[in-house]
């Protein structure tokens, strides 16, 4: 690393000679592999500083585990602190005093052993030499001596006053902080209004444990441990939850800094540092705009939320495609500056962190607020997303008032391409330098801006195929120029020596495709079909030979039937180019045959209506099926045509039934069968209902009801008959029902004597009764 910087500009540290620092800070990739190094090493440290290699800023002989308290009084401009600290003591020889940091201007500081009555003698060193002025070191004096690996529990108390320092401005109503941890092994807790307008840097989160003494204070409690990975991995439930919880592993991970929280709690309305405002987008939707700062960087917010403003609008209108969110946020963040990111654009869309004075502050922003557009939810590729904010912020630099550094990649010493991104240790600068570089070359190729964004607007067609790749970026491009770009990216992109074989591959099946799709377009058929864009787009390049060849025979049978169409003089129709280019081959060859089977039905039905009065019925229903054909509805029309010849025969065929049925009805004189079998009909309904139907023009019902009606008459003797034998049949069924339940009553009679002969009502006894029931009834010993 080279010198670093705090937030008031000044040196902090220097690690070595200074590196080839990249002139613009690592974004999300670096930041992304140092939050990676950092959460391996979760699970280990334990709160000690000695896992994650020299600790610049911790105490000598001292590891910790350490919980520093801060509660906020906003209104009045103050605040107080309590730091209860583990300490273990690791120098090799006996220790006599003990160290903590603490924030400049601290009053009333009380530095004990946990549960001893009085405090220690402390030295107050104002200001580390390291720290320029923004910490002071508290040292206190052990009541004796204590041997290595002696671990002790000490509290230190202070107070803060009203004050402005180059780390805390605090003024009634408004306190703005940079809270000071012990280091490695630390969480700083902030208990502050829950009614204030409070804005902690990304990293801090709401405390799961809101104490009951904290809630009557009228504060709310927040959690500050290793805030880097909060913070970047703020779309991840658990370790959101884990910090909130304040599990150990959440404990300040960083060894190059002893602070882990940035906090402003305003109460005063009229010290807010928060801007906000509506955009209207060039499709004509409002997003709104928010901005959240810290009040010292008043100077720079505003131009930055000026330059989002401005930028927003024209990022749309450059890339295409509607941003995708109803708001989009713009916090200051100091913590990512400390891990070199200037900009975070977090995955889940519309968040955007940026560090203050960079100095190319508005490229920063407008390199964010691109990756609204060309960020990980569109994008695959790293190299992809990166190098089209950059394209971005060079494009809107001169009319945003800016000029975009150029980091030159060229100076460098080597030479990959870019899908090696991530697979070389090469520095940031070069990648982001190249990527950016190769987008202008790309925007050169297709022919310039607009089709540039005529290909980058097809960015967000087809989400399910989301993210994009480098291939569907060639495939667009010259989708949207017809220019061949294969050398573009063999000489950026690509590995030449695997990728050359596949273009090679690739480009004949295009040629065939463009083929088929040439002759497709002179005969009205626009567009590719499904299966074979689904190839194309997939990169399956073999079965594309195959398929065209079956575009070619579906074409050959669209011709012959527009031509079998022409010949019956039917109007053409765009069935089949509405099919062509976006259904499969299969679907549309279907189509075809609709088609084909239309007009044979409509030719068909022609034929045999030659001879229909012009106003039939039939013939109306024909040229209902010729609108339905004129109008792209194969089927309706082959199912029109087909039934106006069907309504024809129905209404001849209903005709001749009901002049019989007439017949019939009069000279019939039931017999008593007959009577019997037209108990429950009536023919004569039905044949009135059959004439009204046909009087209406409606042949089919009229069919069927006179077809019943003569039917009913012709079958009354045969129906009656067949009644008779259901009567017949019902009666023979009751009388065998009747026997068995007189034998099944006889059977019951049959009672056993078991006791004495008594008087009274009483069965007679077995030998002065007869065997039936009947017998016994007719004795008149019956009781009475």
């Amino acid at each position: 690393l080279g010198p670093r910087t705090s937030i008031t500009g000044k040196t902090l540290w220097r690690r070595g000679p200074a590196a080839d620092v990249p002139t613009m800070k690592t974004r999300l990739g670096l930041f992304a592999v140092l939050v990676a190094a950092f959460a391996v090493l979760l699970p280990g440290r334990n709160g000690t500083a000695d896992a994650a290699g020299p600790c610049l800023f911790c105490i000598p002989g001292q590891n910790m585990a350490t919980e520093s308290y801060y509660r906020l009084d906003v209104p009045n401009g103050t605040m107080s602190v309590r730091v209860e600290a583990l300490i273990e003591f690791s120098s090799g020889k006996d220790a006599t005093t003990v160290t903590l940091f603490a924030l400049p201007s601290a009053i009333n500081v009380v530095f004990q052993l946990k549960d001893a009555d009085t405090p220690m003698a402390t030295t107050i060193v104002v200001g580390s030499e390291a720290e320029d002025g923004m910490l002071s070191l508290v040292t206190a004096t052990l009541p004796k001596a204590v041997k290595p690996g002696t671990r002790i529990n000490a509290v230190m108390t202070y107070d803060v006053p009203p004050h402005k320092s180059d780390a805390v401005r605090m003024e009634p109503g408004a306190i703005e902080a940079v809270f000071a941890s012990q280091g490695p092994g630390s969480f700083v807790i902030v208990d502050l209004p829950s009614s204030g307008d409070n804005y902690f840097d990304p990293g801090c989160l709401k405390g799961s444990s809101q104490p009951a003494a904290v809630r009557d204070a009228g504060l709310e409690r927040w959690v500050c441990g290793e805030v880097t990975i909060a913070a970047f991995f703020k779309d991840d439930p658990g370790t959101q939850k884990a910090c909130a919880d304040m599990a150990d592993k959440c404990r300040q991970q960083t060894v190059e800094t002893p602070f882990s929280a940035f906090v402003q709690s305003v109460t005063d309305p009229a010290l807010l540092a928060k801007r906000e405002a509506d955009l209207t987008m060039p499709d004509g939707r409002i997003v709104r705009l928010i901005f959240k700062y810290f009040r010292r960087d008043q100077a720079w917010a505003n131009r930055q939320f000026e330059v989002g403003q401005l930028a927003l609008p024209k990022l749309e209108a450059l890339f295409g495609f509607a941003y995708p969110f109803e708001t989009v946020s713009i916090r200051e963040s100091h913590q990512i500056e400390l891990l070199g990111a200037a900009g975070i654009a977090y995955r889940s869309g519309g968040d955007v962190l940026i560090s203050p004075n960079s100095g190319f502050d508005d490229e920063v922003t407008v390199h964010e607020l691109a990756h609204q557009w060309a960020g990980s939810g569109f994008m695959r590729d790293r190299w992809a997303a990166e190098g089209l904010a950059e394209w971005a912020a060079a494009r809107l630099a001169p009319e945003l008032g800016y000029t975009k550094l150029d980091r030159q990649y060229a100076r460098y010493p080597f030479s990959f391409q870019l899908a090696e991104w991530g697979g070389v240790p090469v520095p940031g600068s070069y990648w982001y330098a190249k990527s950016g570089a190769f987008w202008h070359a790309f925007e050169a190729a297709v022919g310039g801006p607009e089709n540039m964004t005529k290909a980058l607007a097809l960015t967000d067609d087809q989400k399910a195929r989301l993210p994009r790749d480098d291939r569907w970026f060639l495939d667009v491009g010259e989708a949207a120029s017809g220019a061949n770009l294969d050398a573009l990216f063999l000489a950026w992109v690509f590995v030449p020596e695997t990728a050359r074989p596949l273009l090679e591959e690739r480009r004949a099946a295009h040629n065939q495709v463009k083929v088929l799709t040439t002759r497709a377009a002179e005969i009205g058929l626009p567009g590719v079909p499904a299966d074979i864009r689904a190839n194309l787009d997939d990169w399956v390049f073999r079965s594309i030979a195959g398929q065209a060849a079956r575009g070619h025979t579906v074409l050959d049978n669209y011709a012959a039937v527009v031509a079998k169409g022409t010949a019956a003089g039917l109007p053409a129709n765009g069935a089949v180019a509405a099919s062509w280019g976006t259904n499969s081959l299969a679907v549309t060859q279907s189509v075809v045959d609709s088609q084909r089977n239309a007009i044979d039905a409509i030719v068909a039905a022609a034929e045999r209506l030659a001879n229909e009065a012009a106003d039939s019925f039939a013939l109306g229903e024909l040229a209902k099926a010729r609108e339905r054909y004129a109008a792209g509805d194969m089927d309706g029309a082959h199912q029109l045509a087909a039934g106006s010849t069907t309504s024809a025969f129905n209404r001849d065929s209903a005709e001749k039934i009901i002049a019989l049925a007439r017949e019939t009805q009069a000279a019939f004189k039931p017999s008593f069968l007959e009577k019997i079998g037209l108990f429950f009909a009536d023919p004569a309904a039905d044949l009135a209902a059959a004439e009204k139907a046909y009087a209406a023009g409606d042949f089919e019902p009229a069919l069927k009801k006179s077809l019943a009606a003569q039917n009913t008459w012709d079958g009354a003797a045969r129906t009656g008959l067949m009644g008779m034998g259901v009567l017949f049949g019902t009666m023979s069924m009751l009388a065998a029902g009747v026997v068995m339940l007189l034998r099944r009553l006889d059977q019951r009679s049959q009672v056993k004597y078991t006791g004495k002969w008594r008087e009274g009502h009483v069965l007679a006894p077995p030998e002065e009764r007869k065997n039936s029931w009947a017998d016994w009834e007719n004795s008149g010993r019956g009781g009475g």
